[in-house]
């Protein structure tokens, strides 16, 4: 079996998480200067409610050490591991990963004391993050089930990163400008006059693809970024759910009748680095079975 492992910015709930058989590490944030470890996505409490009335607040990517640790676990047991991270152009996750798994030794011991090599360990970026990893991990468990090989499976998902999107819009830029790894943000793009940028993924990077003005227009911009066809849907909101997410969720339905639509929380480290009031719509092509990786 293929053990995975993500960092919590893919916003797994625990039940998920079993599900698919996931080993998360935990990101971290500080408010105020306490600091919290991100955990599953249905285990966070309120963290918008601390955030609403907080002065200084930063993020922590999860740590060289602490793959390091879950990897020796899973190949420990004779598993081979891929890990999935947010985009290295966002975030140090990915660089902490490869180094985790360039520091593993090249044998294991067995529980009967006789040696081995070590299983094979994939980092995976997937030049999103949030549902986007998501979607990844379940295609990895629907193509295990299938019988593939691993070096196959991170073969596909390369290529299926690719066909997958995120479409985002945050109530101010600021956030983006002032949080050092999402900076990649062009000077040009601003909130203005009700005014919001349509926001994506390109390569791993932020682009601006649009404006829109007042929620309901912005929605139906946004969703219009979504491929005909798509059968798979995430809607996201950042903090509390609002009139965008309202709006995302009905123009989604509109004009995606067929599609599976769910609406989850983006959880405290994408919060503070996107804005509390943020929302975004991911989505997975559909595979020969009509599912976005379904296991």
């Amino acid at each position: 079996m293929i053990a995975i492992v993500v960092d919590s910015t893919a916003a797994l709930t625990r039940a998920e998480a079993l599900r698919f058989g996931v080993t998360m590490v935990n990101d971290s944030y500080e408010v105020d200067g306490v600091t919290h470890e991100e955990s599953f996505l249905d285990e966070n409490g309120d963290y918008d409610a601390l955030l609403a009335g907080a002065g200084a607040c930063s993020t922590q990517t999860a740590g060289t050490e602490a793959f390091r640790t879950a990897f020796e676990t899973l190949t420990s047991a004779g598993s081979d591991v891929l890990c999935v991270t947010i985009s290295s152009r966002l975030a140090g996750t990915y660089r902490n990963a490869c180094r985790a798994a360039d520091q593993l030794p090249e044998t294991i011991t067995r529980p009967d004391g006789t040696c081995a090599p070590r299983p094979s360990v994939a980092v995976l970026d997937s030049l999103s993050g949030f549902t986007n990893t998501e979607y990844l991990v379940r295609r990895a468990r629907m193509l295990e089930a299938r019988g593939m090989a691993f070096a196959d499976v991170i073969d596909d998902l390369v290529e299926a990163r690719t066909r997958q999107g995120i479409c985002f819009s945050v109530p101010s830029t600021e956030p983006l400008r002032s949080a050092g790894r999402l900076s990649m943000l062009p000077q040009s793009v601003t909130t203005m006059l009700n005014r919001y940028p349509v926001l994506t993924m390109r390569d791993g990077a932020i682009a601006c693809v649009g404006t829109a003005r007042g929620s309901e227009a912005l929605a139906r911009t946004m969703v219009a970024q979504v491929p005909a066809g798509t059968r798979d849907l995430t809607l996201a909101h950042y903090g509390a759910r609002n009139a965008l997410t309202v709006e995302l969720l009905r123009a989604a339905r509109e004009s995606f009748p067929r599609a599976r639509i769910r609406v989850k929380d983006g959880g405290p480290v994408l919060t503070i680095n996107l804005g509390r009031g943020a929302a975004s719509v991911a989505w997975a092509p559909a595979d020969e079975e009509g599912r976005a990786g379904e296991a």
